[in-house]
């Protein structure tokens, strides 16, 4: 069996989440490698985008990392952020279905605004669950993703994509040059489905992190090249998981204002 080193990027390895995480990966087929965020730094003067770039530089340096412990291992990244509603034996069952499919660079254990009715045949269901792994053309999200050996290399920009060019990072976040090389098949990837991993709604400081929420989206429509229903779709959702988070966050005002 193929060893998986996984990476979690956090802000405190002490927390209880990465605790929680940890417990997750304690089987012996799992190198669990915890990578502080704050010691990934660059100059982003120039950068418009801030957390996309930083995103990027630490995505890269988590699969640099992996591959200098063990360049022979599978390699997870995820956030700290990450929660699983799965316990750690229906984790493992699905990722070691995902290490039997064949030719595929990644699989999201999360993704979000997915185009699911470009979804096909080529699925593969874990165990006797109702899991299913499936060849996608355009996710989104780097929450958490399993690259493969060669998949790995070829987004470090040591073998080239299938199409011969190379993954190169220029003024573009790594979540969408991964989009746009799936889209047009430089890149294999497969996603969990349903989600394996999903996004810890309730540390989000910003709005537009409720769109992770949604595993998928609304198809454009041809009439109008997909503007308009795509940008309904993310209004419904946004407005929806806004309630939800004003929920949240006063629920937990109201509980310390209780234990005060």
């Amino acid at each position: 069996m193929d060893k998986i080193n996984v990476c979690v990027l956090t802000l405190k390895k002490e927390s209880e989440n990465v605790k929680r995480i940890s417990s997750i990966f304690s089987d012996e087929i799992y190198n669990l490698i915890l990578i502080p965020i704050t010691n990934i730094v660059d100059s982003v003067s120039n950068v418009s985008d801030v957390e996309s770039h930083l995103d990027t530089k630490r995505m890269l340096h988590a699969l640099d990392m992996s591959k200098t412990i063990d360049p022979e291992a599978i390699t997870i990244i995820l956030k700290d952020t990450s929660i699983f509603s799965s316990k750690k034996d229906h984790v493992l069952e699905v990722i070691k279905t995902s290490l039997e499919v064949e030719d595929w660079d990644l699989v999201y254990l999360n993704r979000w605004l997915d185009r699911c009715d470009l979804y096909t045949d080529d699925r593969h269901r874990v165990g006797n669950t109702f899991t299913e792994i499936i060849r996608t053309r355009s996710p989104n999200g780097t929450q958490a993703i399993m690259f493969s050996v060669i998949g790995r290399d070829r987004i470090l920009g040591v073998e080239p994509l299938r199409d011969s060019t190379y993954f190169k990072l220029v003024n573009i976040s790594i979540d969408t040059l991964l989009n746009i090389s799936i889209e047009n098949s430089s890149l294999f990837a497969y996603v969990i489905v349903p989600n394996l991993v999903e996004f810890d709604i309730g540390v989000s400081s910003t709005l537009s992190n409720l769109a992770k929420m949604s595993e998928c989206r609304a198809p454009p429509d041809v009439s109008n090249k997909g503007l308009l229903p795509f940008t309904l779709f993310l209004g419904i959702v946004i407005c929806t998981f806004l309630l939800m988070w004003a929920y949240g966050k006063i629920s937990k005002v109201s509980i310390k204002d209780s234990v005060v």
